[in-house]
């Protein structure tokens, strides 16, 4: 509605903790880490996340969206988590496995196989990544992603894949002056929005994939 994305959920989410929410805030946690906590019953960080009862109501606001074009071959959306879990500004975005898997996109390119490049190549690359720590999870996340992907490509179905990147208020503040302006522009208004989707459709977390058939 006009107020933004209203959803209800069962679970408790981990933006309910205020000492999580201070951790992203100050960048003390990444969303692999985050990732890593919430897919395992226990925790894996001692987050403290308890699970609530029965079902609660949140409006995400909408800050920007970004419409998908042949070019960038995906669209985002940028929101803010309702001020009860933090207020935090968010990007999720979604495309083809080729957008969305390219080493400009993807927050840890490292273990992404691009094209018939071989074993040697591939660690070449990783060895000139200003000296990257790529943990054990990314490399075996992004390794079996790609295998899925592959898999559902030979049984034919279309597949999308799903990122997210989590915007500090200043990242957020700058590239809304640069969405607002190529939203309002007079000239060359469709490809300023693009270079400004462009722009923040970067460094984002590989949460998934999607197949339909």
């Amino acid at each position: 509605d006009s107020a933004g994305i209203r959803l209800s959920a069962k679970s408790s989410s981990i933006f309910s903790d205020a000492s999580v929410v201070e951790k992203i805030k100050n960048r003390s946690i990444t969303e692999e880490e985050l990732a890593a906590d919430t897919a395992s019953p226990a925790g894996v960080l001692g987050l403290g996340i308890t699970h609530s009862l029965g079902t609660r109501e949140e409006v995400w606001e909408i800050l920007a969206v970004n419409k998908f074009d042949s070019t960038r071959k995906r669209m985002s959306i940028l929101l803010r988590s309702p001020p009860e879990l933090g207020s935090i500004p968010i990007l999720f975005c979604k495309g083809a496995d080729s957008a969305m898997l390219d080493r400009r996109v993807i927050k840890d390119p490292s273990y992404i196989v691009i094209g018939d490049e071989n074993p040697q190549e591939r660690s070449r690359r990783r060895t000139n990544l200003d000296n990257e720590i790529v943990s054990t999870s990314n490399r075996d996340s992004n390794l079996s992603l790609q295998s899925h992907l592959g898999e559902f490509a030979r049984e034919g179905l279309r597949t999308l894949v799903l990122g997210v990147r989590i915007l500090s208020e200043d990242e957020c503040s700058e590239w809304l002056v640069e969405y607002n302006a190529a939203a309002t522009s007079i000239k060359e208004r469709d490809e300023k929005l693009k270079g400004a989707a462009t722009s923040i459709e970067t460094k984002l977390h590989i949460v998934g994939a999607t197949a339909i058939e």
